[in-house]
This record gives C-alpha cells, structure tokens and sequence, in this order.
C-alpha cells in the first residue's frame, strides 16, 4: 500500500473491508425489506449512523499515531 505504517495500513483494510460489510448489508435490506418500507428506513438509518461512527473512530486513530495537533487543544487561543 501507500502507507509504510503499518498501524495505517490496518486501519485502511479495515476501512475497505467495513465499506464491503455495508454494502452487503444494504443489497441484503433493500432486497429483503423492500415491502416493508418503514422498517427498510430505519434499518438504513442504523447502518448509516454505524459507518459513520465507524469512520471517525477510525479517522481519530490516524490522528493519533501522526499526533497532530487538535484545533481545539489551545481553548481558544489563536496567537500561535
């Protein structure tokens, strides 16, 4: 891959392979829920949550191992 860490690497295949879980996931509910369009809504909206929760536990990973800086640490203060 383009990452050399390996930490990196991980979190990215784990990403990927996320990504296929889902849409696995959604063909099986559209497909299997499609007369239950209420039921179908909410089954999508959890799994739409799910990832997205999933992706900035994972983007905060990545934050941590580069240890950047956060935006916030500073309580306001800009002068830097």
């Amino acid at each position: 891959m383009i990452f050399k860490n390996k930490n990196i690497q991980r979190i990215f295949i784990r990403i990927l392979i996320a990504f296929a879980i889902v849409a696995l996931v959604e063909y099986l509910v559209i497909t299997f829920l499609s007369s239950k369009p209420v039921i179908m809504l909410k089954v999508q909206g959890i799994i739409g949550v799910t990832i997205i929760a999933f992706l900035i536990h994972s983007c905060y990973k990545i934050w941590v191992i580069y240890n950047l800086d956060h935006p916030l640490s500073e309580n306001g203060d800009s002068d830097h």
